[in-house]
């Protein structure tokens, strides 16, 4: 598929905020049964003396949460305008100009993507990280298949953090090193070079696998090298890719790759953790990625309404 593109001196689409402010607040809500399940006896404790329930807390930060990625959205959308980059299914769509005719296939990109990740991440967390992550937590007596929530939790706090993740790491991190470094090395349509789009993208993987060593604190465990290793290189895996589709296909393609990452790792790994054997827990991850890439050919194929895109008809 073709990458789209955007034109690199447009105005700042307040409707295509105010759109994705909505998308923002309303998914920054769905990682809450999830992040209750982890933090919640620990909150209770530190904060007992806290007026507000758990639940409201949770809901509270879930809001700030949201908040937070509003305003760096509108910042990221801003600097996008002027390098080629940003939401274009929405913007497109919000300027009635033809994108939605291929909808399915570039959600179908994003679906591939996002199982062809989350196959290297279990691949590599497998084969090099478990052992010696096995090694380290045993004398602790920390299981981590005990502390992993339900598939249900899982699955909608996959769709959080598909939102909000590219939202903070994509559309303003990566936009952020992306506008600086056009001003170093531009092509002629004024879009950051190749050199610049490689580098803002490592730097914004390495700032969105960094900030994934705070976790360890859910599960007391100690941040040793082997473990911090293992953060960075597995959460690199899953950002890099999602770089490219943002810088191919846009942030709507991104999200979606982020999103089937994170259903097959965090939903369905908690259904393969609790398996009896490897070779079941295989089975499982194995159903999962058919399921998903069975739909993502469906999508690929999926044509619209004929006589709703009759004018949809010049190419994206």
């Amino acid at each position: 598929m073709r990458a789209i593109t955007l034109a690199t001196k447009r105005k700042f689409s307040v409707k295509t905020w105010l759109v994705w402010s909505v998308i923002c607040f309303i998914f920054a809500f769905t990682s809450v049964p999830f992040v209750m399940n982890l933090q919640g006896d620990r909150i209770a404790q530190t904060l007992s003396e806290m007026p507000f329930s758990i639940p409201v807390l949770m809901t509270i930060n879930a809001g700030i949460n949201g908040i937070i990625a509003i305003i760096l959205s509108g910042f990221g959308l801003l600097m996008a305008s002027r390098i080629g980059l940003g939401l274009p299914f929405i913007e497109k769509a919000i300027n009635k100009k033809p994108i939605w005719h291929k909808t399915g296939k570039y959600i179908a990109i994003g679906m591939v993507a996002g199982l062809f990740v989350s196959a290297l991440v279990i691949e590599v967390d497998a084969l090099i990280f478990a052992q010696p992550l096995t090694n380290i937590l045993e004398p602790t007596g920390v299981d981590l298949r005990g502390l992993r929530p339900a598939f249900w939790q899982g699955f909608l706090a996959a769709f959080s953090a598909g939102v909000i993740e590219e939202t903070l790491f994509r559309l303003f991190a990566m936009t952020l090193f992306l506008w600086i470094g056009h001003w170093l090395s531009k092509n002629e349509d004024n879009r950051p070079t190749l050199i610049v789009f490689v580098i803002a993208n490592l730097l914004a993987a390495l700032l969105f696998a960094l900030t994934h060593i705070g976790n360890l604190s859910l599960f007391e465990v100690e941040p040793t090298t082997a473990i911090i290793i293992r953060i960075l290189v597995l959460n690199s895996i899953l950002a890099l890719p999602m770089g490219w589709l943002y810088w191919r296909f846009g942030l709507e393609t991104a999200v979606i790759g982020h999103t089937t990452t994170d259903i097959i790792v965090v939903g369905v790994g908690t259904l393969a953790s609790n398996a009896n054997t490897q070779n079941e827990a295989l089975v499982i991850y194995v159903i999962a990625h058919l399921i998903l890439l069975s739909i993502a050919g469906l999508l690929w194929f999926w044509k619209p309404n004929q006589t709703t895109t009759t004018h949809l008809t010049t190419e994206a």
